[in-house]
């Protein structure tokens, strides 16, 4: 960014700078951590020795590292850490846990809602 609020670029239909306007939201609720059910998941902590599915780079996958920090559990996608995450496409979260591959997840609306609705996934926490 330059000095004046404009992204440097060069040469841009005759001028050096771009104006840039960033927009950005945020809404409440719109994820959930879901667990299988009959794995006694009830809260973070429980997801200690777990496997987490999640999407990269998405807000969801924010929200599930603060949420493991918060608790103390250290988290990679590589075994050996408090909890494994498995990083996958939203599309691919419902069935990774209806196909017992992941033990959570941290899903975005309504794919959480569909989950605990078809009785594959019950809520642990709603951030």
């Amino acid at each position: 960014m330059g000095r004046h609020g404009c992204l440097r670029l060069p040469a841009v239909h005759g001028t050096d700078c771009a104006p840039v306007l960033v927009v950005a939201g945020f809404a409440s609720g719109g994820a959930r951590l879901v667990a299988r059910p009959g794995l006694n998941i009830k809260s973070v902590r429980d997801l200690k020795g777990r496997k987490v599915g999640v999407t990269r780079g998405a807000i969801q996958e924010v929200l599930l590292m603060s949420l493991l920090q918060q608790n103390g559990l250290s988290a990679d996608a590589a075994p050996g850490k408090d909890v494994q995450i498995v990083y996958l496409a939203y599309a691919d979260l419902n069935q990774a846990l209806l196909g017992k591959n992941i033990d959570a997840m941290m899903q975005s609306e309504p794919q959480s809602s569909q989950a605990i609705n078809k009785g594959f996934g019950v809520e642990v926490l709603k951030p």
